[in-house]
């Protein structure tokens, strides 16, 4: 065997006791070659092939051998420490070719399998399964190489797999393995089927020290897999849906431990992925390992541009994307809440976003870890109706989260951002400035509202109230003022037709125990000035609140006063007006006492009976 197959037992070695039976035949005529005939009786042997990495120990049983190669029943062998009953015979192929086959079956124990083999995937599998292998040693003439050949396989019912979905599986479940090894002189080439093509992969192993070392490799879902020209693993193929956080482990480097993953390229398509409480659809992602980050081009319905990813998640994440469409996390699973705690630092910068269905215009965010949550450096909204410039806190101690926010505002058309946020069209353009200062209990996302803390203020000019329903406009219903353009065009139809023009619109809200107050709500226009004090129950959803109109009668007299008797007659009432404005602005103001729910407001007049 030593001179035959010498590429391979080049540095085996062998002990244990043997018994050797020999018989030769001398022929009789001259030329004809002498015929070798005889039987080992192994008892207890060893035979180590290190150049295959291979070992067999104890080793019982009866094997002949011949000029034409070796023949045996039932040999009983550990193979590589795995207990198995080998049977051998020959296939000749030609006058200078044949096969010396060794048919196998056992059981493996993977846990003893995997201080042999050092492979990442046995840190996947538990158990023990029965298999069948047939190793296939040629013999060839002298100007060929040899390459021995390993077939495996086994319907793996008491392993389980317990990498994630679609390669879990139970210990009680079946599903087909087979492996194929091809022996080369100074490599072997491993090849995979996993299931239904549910995986495949084909593998250069290489040896070191007497143990079998990746060198390059290619797992592929759904598909056959191609040997990469590259070092390292790639992952490639398609599945129906990913989730992050089963994956991540395996996938990227476990900081916990010196070894990293041999993957170092992904290449994907996925009908759904899951990350960070997101789900994206229609994922095509090509990702590449560099020295210590994942340099990762991502396309999907939701999100597509560059991600950076380092192996060591605290140093954050770098997104510079071409669009981002995210969605309000939660939904799926309120029950668990996206943990601050959790999230390592990011750096995102995104063309177009949009939050919940809300246009956001262009984004950039940058947040750093703390103890106990995480800090939003910065994050800068621009659209062509408004801008914002926010800083805050996100924290959760045990169970509990808490936000701060404080954000400045500037809008350059109030109407265009309202319609963004999804409410009723309560109001026409408007410009101007506002500033934001809250404080919560509850996710970052997801405020309880009797909670709530802080101030919101707010300076516009140039807009118009419109007239709508008195329980469509959720931010102006809060204020109370979405109810009035309706009652003041009932009152003063003349006055203010269908809608309330303001100059400007300024005031301030305080939000404390559920409840919003203010006491300097203002509003000013051509019409009227509206002066608004008193509660909003954010929680109970009722109002308790006075208003204060003044009509701008005297704006109107010249018209009516020039309709009714020409101009003298208008000229009069003119003069009229500019002596005795304030008393005509007193005579006519009104108030109002604004009360019961958001959707159905009570509005009743006060009247002073003084």
């Amino acid at each position: 065997l030593r001179k035959r197959f010498s590429r391979f037992t080049e540095g085996a070695t062998a002990k244990g006791d043997s018994h050797l039976q020999l018989g030769l035949t001398i022929p009789l005529k001259s030329g004809d070659s002498i015929t070798t005939k005889g039987k080992v009786a192994f008892t207890d042997s060893e035979i180590n092939f290190k150049r295959l990495g291979v070992d067999l120990a104890h080793i019982k049983g009866m094997v002949e051998f011949s000029g034409e190669g070796l023949a045996a029943n039932d040999v009983s062998v550990e193979i590589m420490g795995q207990p198995a009953q080998v049977d051998i015979h020959t296939e000749v192929l030609t006058q200078d070719e044949l096969n010396i086959v060794f048919d196998a079956a056992g059981t493996t124990r993977l846990k003893a399998l995997s201080q042999r083999v050092d492979l990442p995937v046995f840190t996947y599998l538990t158990g023990q399964s029965k298999w069948q292998a047939s190793l296939i040693i040629p013999r060839m003439n002298k100007n060929k190489l040899a390459k021995p050949t390993l077939r495996l396989e086994s319907n793996l019912v008491g392993t389980a797999v317990q990498y994630p979905q679609p390669l879990a599986k139970s210990v009680e479940g079946e599903r087909s393995l087979a492996m194929v090894a091809e022996f080369g002189e100074e490599s072997s080439i491993w090849r995979l089927g996993y299931g239904d093509e549910i995986l495949t992969g084909v593998f250069e192993l290489v040896s070191n020290n007497g143990h079998s070392e990746l060198e390059r490799g290619e797992l592929r879902l759904g598909a056959s897999a191609q040997l990469p020209e590259d070092k390292g693993l790639r992952v490639a193929g398609r599945m129906q849906h990913f989730d992050s956080d089963a994956w991540w482990p395996i996938i990227f480097a476990d900081e916990k431990d010196d070894k990293q993953s041999p993957v170092n390229h992904v290449d994907m398509v996925f009908g759904s992925a899951e990350l960070f409480d997101q789900t994206f659809h229609d994922v095509e992602l090509n990702a590449i390992h560099f020295p210590g980050v994942w340099s990762a081009d991502v396309k999907s319905k939701e999100l597509g541009g560059n991600v950076r990813v380092p192996d060591i998640l605290a140093q954050g994440i770098e997104m510079d994307l071409s669009y981002s469409h995210l969605s309000k996390p939660g939904e799926e699973n309120s029950d668990e809440l996206l943990d601050p705690r959790e999230l390592p630092p990011f750096n995102v910068k995104s063309s177009v976003a949009s939050y919940d269905g809300i246009n956001l215009g262009s984004v950039e965010l940058i947040t750093t870890q703390r103890a106990n949550g995480l800090t939003v450096e910065s994050l800068k909204l621009k659209s062509d109706i408004a801008e914002v410039d926010l800083k805050g806190v996100w924290t959760q101690v045990d169970k509990q989260q808490s936000a701060v926010l404080d954000s400045g505002l500037r809008i350059y058309d109030m109407g265009g951002v309202l319609s963004e946020l999804g409410y009723a069209e309560t109001i026409k353009n408007g410009e101007g400035t506002g500033q934001v200062n809250l404080y919560w209990q509850g996710s970052i996302f997801d405020p309880l509202l009797e909670t709530v803390k802080g101030s919101l203020s707010f300076d516009l000019n140039d807009g118009s109230l419109l007239e709508v329903d008195p329980g469509a406009g959720r931010l102006f219903g809060l204020m109370s003022v979405q109810a009035l353009p309706r009652r003041l065009i009932l009152d003063f139809s003349d006055f203010f037709g269908e809608g309330l023009t303001f100059d400007y619109m300024r005031g301030r809200f305080d939000f404390k125990d559920g409840d919003a107050f203010t006491d300097n709500f203002n509003l000013d226009g051509p019409s009227a000035k509206i002066e608004l004090k008193g509660r909003v129950g954010l929680v109970a959803k009722d109002y308790d609140q006075q208003v204060r109109v003044v009509p701008h009668v005297t704006s109107g007299l010249p018209l009516v006063g020039a309709v009714a008797g020409g101009m003298g007659v208008g000229a009069v009432v003119y003069l009229v007006e500019r002596l005795f404005k304030r008393g005509i602005d007193k005579a006519t103001e009104i108030h109002y006492h604004i009360s019961g729910g958001w959707d159905e407001p009570v509005i009743k007049q006060i009247i002073d009976e003084s």
